[in-house]
């Protein structure tokens, strides 16, 4: 009888119902190589060498995070953050229509917007360090908010930054004034679109 002949009838009584004592030594021993072969291959598969990995860096992360003081590794529940003066200084500036519709879906740049407005102020790796830790889940959409990472701390600051970028839009006209101003008063990076005014 071949080994796979074996394999197949072993499986067979096990399906039919024959007990384990009525099996062959040797079928039983086949049996046991083969769950221990399949065993292995599943715990030393990729996928599961990945999560391992994963939880080893989160709990290194845990212990050694340089920016502890600004981000935590438990996500807080939402409570938005960004007041809708925020978005309407954007739209006003940008000349754009303001409905609630337009509002809730917001073009994808007021993202990119927001990160080089708000999150850029934190020191430097914050942000990058907040887009690892909350990765896309689908076309730019993040699972959640940045904020939701943050502590108590660097909550204040957000609302402080935010504050700061919603005062400087309303003593601006245009898009491009604000940009320069904005990063005037806050020591930013500032590069002149080719059409300013």
């Amino acid at each position: 009888m071949g080994k796979v002949e074996r394999k197949v009838k072993t499986q067979a009584n096990r399906q039919v119902g024959i007990p384990l004592k009525e099996q062959s030594k040797e079928d039983l021993k086949k049996m046991l190589i083969l769950k221990a072969d399949e065993l292995a291959l599943k715990k030393y598969s990729d996928e599961s060498l990945d999560k391992e990995k994963d939880k080893q860096l989160a709990k290194e992360y845990r212990v050694y995070n340089p920016y502890k003081r600004y981000i935590n590794d438990v996500i807080k529940p939402y409570l938005s953050k960004f007041p809708p003066k925020f978005y309407l200084e954007i739209y006003r500036l940008k000349n754009w229509p303001i409905t609630n519709k337009s509002l809730y879906r917001r073009p994808r740049i007021v993202a990119k917007w927001t990160n080089d407005l708000i999150y850029c102020r934190y020191p430097n790796g914050i942000l990058q360090t907040l887009q690892v830790m909350n990765p896309y889940i689908s076309n730019g959409i993040r699972e959640h908010k940045h904020f939701q990472f943050l502590t108590d701390l660097a909550e204040t600051e957000l609302r402080q930054f935010i504050k700061d970028a919603t005062d400087t839009m309303g003593e601006s006209s245009y898009w491009s004034q604000f940009k320069r101003l904005h990063a005037q008063k806050y020591n930013l990076p500032y590069q002149a679109d080719l059409f300013d005014k």
